[in-house]
């Protein structure tokens, strides 16, 4: 027992010397209002000590340190405050046990009835709980789910924010990193990702995610490398005037048999793609068009009606696109695979093929947008403006979510019920009970549409989006 409560009695101590250190100060002065400040990095503290304890272990020690404390390379009058911060402490133990049982129940919610429902609830337990160390662990779940939801800038973002926010809890803060960091590397984005390299190695190497950032590290040098090499050839395709203002989209070639189809197919890919809706080409002044004076040979691979989307290196495509200083990047390919776009990243178009299987096409007398084109059209709904597909095809898992295909009626109602023009029709993002705006729209059966049109609910996104640029 004596040895246990000296070594309570040490990290006390220790930890007080620290807090003054990391408030910028030597020494933090002794006040009623810097007394939350103090407990709270103190409980932190014996949360990871104790971690595998309970929240009435763990105050029962921190008091037992509190007790026995006195004053050492601190301001010695945090001996008179002592009642003080027994009573910060005794209510943060309080607020921990009822975050931990909120987590809990958000994490059940997770099991039972997916990440889509839960999402929320971790979200509503990191708003009530932040500085907590469930707080924290819900802001993972919320971030990690972001990300599966298309929204991977916001999922790197909160991410971000648990390193930042959670320094107290190191299994926090490195996991918060390590996923920012494979953001990055997956982005190309990797004179940023070895920023935060050389803080990973100072603060956390030795963790469980040394081999897979060392990977990534390798992988990143020679991106670096490879990009070197390409920030001479990005030319402009068509410009509508200042870069900051405009939303700048690269086109990129692989395996054409010269650069004149390539630009062709492009120019196309604009002018009776993404222009032949009408919303966008409203827009068009707020594009500008560029492409890389290369053709590629190794970005996509020849895979036929295989659905699965990693028959192109995304990797290589996005280093591409940040040598260039691009917003999106579209890559026109002559392999033939399953066209796909990305949310907030890239789309990949296969020039090889018609827009739908041709098992589907074959359904229609008259396809009057089964080219290339509509596919595009199709893939940057989903690459530049994070839309869901509208259809259903079995095998495939539920992939719900805003702006245009939700869990239930309940939840369509509040996403777009004062949206004019917009209605409730079952399935979409591949499952049937999910909830879609529209009978038919570019994000379902688009190659038998005349008109090439969005709907009401995705239009009023797409323009939300547009507004941000001039």
């Amino acid at each position: 027992m004596y040895k246990r409560g000296l070594l309570i009695l040490l990290v006390f101590t220790v930890l007080l010397i620290n807090v003054n250190a990391q408030e910028g100060s030597s020494c933090t002065p002794a006040s009623l209002e810097n007394v939350p400040i103090i407990a709270q990095k103190i409980w932190n503290t014996y949360s990871q000590i104790f971690q595998d304890e309970n929240n009435e272990i763990i105050l029962e020690n921190v008091i037992k340190g509190l007790e026995d404390w006195q004053p050492e390379g601190v301001d010695p009058n945090w001996v008179n405050f002592k009642d003080e911060i027994e009573g910060e402490l005794r209510r943060i133990a309080l607020d921990s046990e009822n975050c931990e049982t909120l987590f809990n129940n958000a994490r059940d919610i997770h099991h039972s009835e997916g990440i889509l429902i839960a999402a929320s609830h971790y979200e509503d337990v990191y708003n009530q709980c932040e500085v907590d160390y469930y707080g924290g662990l819900a802001l993972l779940e919320f971030a990690d789910a972001q990300s599966r939801f298309d929204e991977q800038i916001y999922g790197a973002e909160l991410h971000l924010r648990a390193y930042i926010d959670f320094q107290e809890y190191s299994e926090i803060a490195v996991e918060g990193l390590f996923n920012y960091m494979i953001f990055l590397s997956q982005k190309g984005d990797c004179e940023n990702f070895f920023d935060f390299y050389d803080i990973y190695l100072n603060k956390y190497e030795g963790s469980q995610w040394d081999f897979m950032l060392g990977e990534e590290a390798k992988s990143c040098e020679e991106v670096i490398a490879f990009q070197e090499e390409i920030e001479d050839k990005c030319r402009i395709l068509s410009s509508n005037g200042d870069r900051q203002s405009k939303l700048d989209v690269l086109f990129i070639a692989d395996q054409y048999p010269d650069m004149e189809t390539f630009l062709e197919d492009a120019e196309s890919s604009i002018e009776e793609g993404i222009f032949e809706n009408e919303l966008l080409g409203s827009f068009s002044d707020r594009f500008n068009f560029y492409y890389v004076d290369e053709i590629f040979t190794d970005i996509c691979e020849n895979t036929g009606d295989n659905r699965e989307t990693g028959n192109c290196n995304q990797r290589k495509a996005s280093a591409i696109a940040n040598s260039c200083g691009t917003d999106r990047h579209i890559v026109l390919s002559k392999a033939e695979f399953t066209s796909f776009g990305v949310p907030e990243s890239g789309t990949f178009i296969s020039f090889s093929r018609l827009s739908c299987w041709e098992s589907v096409c074959n359904l229609f007398d008259g396809i009057p947008h089964g080219d290339s084109n509509a596919m595009v059209l199709h893939e940057i709904g989903h690459s530049f403006f994070s839309l869901k597909d509208e259809y259903i095809e079995e095998d495939r898992s539920d992939a719900s979510g805003q702006p245009n295909c939700a869990p239930n009626i309940e939840t369509a109602q509040i996403w777009w019920g004062d949206i004019e023009g917009a209605d409730y029709f079952d399935g979409c993002a591949y499952s049937l009970g999910n909830v879609r705006p529209t009978e038919n729209s570019i994000m379902r059966n688009y190659y038998v549409m005349d008109e090439l049109y969005f709907g009401p609910v995705n239009d009023a996104h797409i323009i939300e989006f547009m507004e941000e640029y001039s």
